[in-house]
C-alpha cells in the first residue's frame, strides 16, 4: 500500500506521525490501517487535525493540546465509518489483519445499535471540537491589538515581501506606522469593524477642522495595513473572519500629478542646487531610480566594463535583481568620485534620508523651479518621471522605455513576449545623458569630456 499523507509515514500496517507540542512531549500517534478506505479517510482526518494544530502550536497550552489530540484521536477512528454508513449507504465493515498469512478478514457490518453509539460519540466529540475552536478563537481575540500588530510586523521584517522576501526598509516602516494608528482605534482585536473604520477613513480625508487631510493614496494605505493585517490573522485563525470583508475600494487618484522637469530646468537644478547634490540628481535623471533605491547603492554596485549599476532585489521596489545601464560619462564620473572608497560605501554619499527639505532648498529656492504649474507638482519623484519622458522623446521602442523605468505593467504585451536589445538601451541612455551632461567646464574636468 503505497499511501502519501502529511505529516502521517506507513509503517507495515499501522500509520505513525512524530509530531510534537513544545510544551506537551506525548507518545507519537498510532493508528492501524489495512487497504481499507475508511481507514485511509480516518488518516486524511488526523492528518489535517495535525497540521491545523501545527500551524496553530504557539497559542495552544499542554492541557487543551492534550484534549485536542485525544478528540482528533477518537474522532478519526469512527467519524468516517459512521458518516459512510449514515449518509452513503456503503456497507461498515471491521478489517482485520492475519498476523501469520497478512490476509484480510472481514467481519459483518455493524449493527444498529453500535452504529447508534458512534454515532452520537461523533456527535459528541465534533462538539467538542467546536468548543475547543471557539475558545481559541477566543483567546486570540481578547488578546492587545498592539500584541499581535507585533507578531505580524515581526512576521513581515523577516517574510512577508514578494517570494518570502522580507519586507523592505519603508514599507516596514509606513506598516508600523499604520497599525500604531490603528493600535490607538482599537484595543482588542476583537474590537475592529468595518464601521469604526469607515469612520476613521472619513476623518482621515477630512482632517481636523478642515486641516491636515491626507491624500487619496495615503488614506488608501492606512486601510490596505489594516486590511492586510486581518487577511494575516485569519490566515492564522486569529480571527474567524475578516471584518473589512465588506469594504468598498478607495478612490487613489492623485490630487495633483507629478510633472516631468524641462530641458532647461534640468540644466538650473543641476547649477543651483548645492554642488555635494548635483551628482545625485544626474543619477535620479539618467536612471529613473526612487529616492529609496538610490539611497540603498553602494560602491561595488558601479560596474565600469558594464557601464551601470546592479540592483538589488533587497531594496528594489519589484524585489528582483535588475541591471541599469548609465551613459558613459556619468559612469566614469561616479567611478572618480568614489575612487579608493570600500566596495559597501555608499554611492551616493550626500544623499538625504528624507528627500523633502533638500528639493525644496535646491530645486525651489535655489534652482527657482516652480513647484506646482498646469503640468503637475515638482518634487524629488518627477526626477523619474523626466527619466521616463527623456527616454520616450529619444524615440526608444515602447519595450525598450518600459524595460528601462523597470515597470512591471504592461506585463503580458512588453514583458511576456517583448525583448529589448542591449544595443537600443545603451543608444537611449546615452542620448538622455547629454541632455543632463554638465556645460560648464569645472564639471566637464571630473567626467573626462572635452569638446
Amino acid at each position: 500500500m503505497n499511501v502519501k499523507i502529511p505529516l502521517l509515514k506507513l509503517r507495515g500496517k499501522k500509520f505513525f506521525t512524530w509530531f510534537r507540542h513544545p510544551s506537551a512531549p506525548t507518545k507519537p500517534f498510532c493508528m492501524s490501517t489495512g487497504l481499507s478506505d475508511d481507514q485511509v479517510e480516518a488518516a486524511v482526518a488526523m492528518s489535517k487535525a495535525l497540521q491545523e494544530f501545527q500551524r496553530n502550536r504557539k497559542w495552544h497550552s499542554a492541557d487543551q493540546y492534550l484534549l485536542a489530540r485525544r478528540v482528533h484521536a477518537e474522532a478519526a477512528e469512527i467519524w468516517f465509518r459512521a458518516y459512510r454508513h449514515e449518509l452513503r449507504m456503503v456497507p461498515v465493515v471491521q478489517l482485520t489483519i492475519d498476523p501469520k498469512t497478512q490476509q484480510q478478514q472481514f467481519s459483518n457490518a455493524i449493527d444498529a445499535v453500535e452504529l447508534a453509539k458512534m454515532q452520537q460519540r461523533c456527535s459528541q466529540l465534533e462538539a467538542e471540537r467546536e468548543v475547543l475552536l471557539s475558545e481559541r478563537v477566543t483567546a486570540t481575540t481578547n488578546r492587545p491589538f498592539e500584541e499581535i500588530a507585533g507578531e505580524y510586523l515581526e512576521w513581515g521584517r523577516a517574510q512577508g515581501g514578494r517570494g518570502g522576501r522580507a519586507w523592505g526598509e519603508d514599507h516596514a516602516t509606513h506598516r508600523e506606522i499604520h497599525l500604531r494608528f490603528w493600535g490607538t482605534k482599537f484595543a482588542l482585536l476583537a474590537d475592529i469593524n468595518l464601521g469604526e473604520v469607515d469612520h476613521e477613513i472619513a476623518a482621515l480625508r477630512k482632517g481636523k477642522g478642515g486641516k491636515g487631510h491626507r491624500s487619496n493614496k495615503t488614506v488608501a494605505n492606512y486601510r490596505e495595513a489594516l486590511a492586510a493585517f486581518c487577511d494575516w490573522c485569519v490566515a492564522r485563525q486569529y480571527l474567524t473572519k475578516d471584518p473589512l470583508a465588506l469594504a468598498g475600494a478607495l478612490d487613489v487618484t492623485p490630487e495633483e500629478s507629478r510633472r516631468a522637469l524641462h530641458d532647461d530646468e534640468i540644466q538650473k537644478l543641476l547649477v543651483g542646487c548645492l554642488p555635494k547634490r548635483r551628482i545625485i540628481y544626474e543619477t535620479a535623471i539618467c536612471t529613473g531610480l526612487r529616492a529609496n533605491e538610490l539611497r540603498s547603492l553602494v560602491v561595488a554596485d558601479l560596474d565600469r566594463q558594464a557601464g551601470g549599476l546592479y540592483l538589488h532585489a533587497g531594496w528594489t521596489k519589484s524585489r528582483k535583481r535588475d541591471f541599469q545601464p548609465l551613459p558613459q560619462w556619468l559612469v566614469d564620473k561616479l567611478a572618480l568620485l568614489t575612487n579608493g572608497q570600500p566596495g559597501n560605501a555608499p554611492l551616493l554619499r550626500a544623499m538625504p534620508k528624507h528627500t523633502f527639505d533638500a528639493w525644496e532648498l535646491d530645486a525651489i529656492k535655489r534652482a527657482g523651479l516652480m513647484k506646482r504649474t498646469n503640468e503637475g507638482v515638482c518634487c524629488f519623484h518627477c526626477l523619474r518621471n523626466t527619466f521616463v519622458s527623456l527616454t520616450d522623446q529619444t524615440g526608444a521602442s515602447s519595450a525598450t522605455t518600459q524595460a528601462l523605468a523597470r515597470h512591471a505593467t504592461p506585463q503580458m504585451t512588453f514583458g511576456r513576449y517583448a525583448r529589448v536589445k542591449g544595443s537600443a538601451m545603451r543608444e537611449t541612455v546615452e542620448q538622455v545623458g547629454r541632455v543632463v551632461q554638465p556645460v560648464d567646464q569645472s564639471e566637464r574636468k571630473l567626467t573626462g569630456s572635452g569638446g
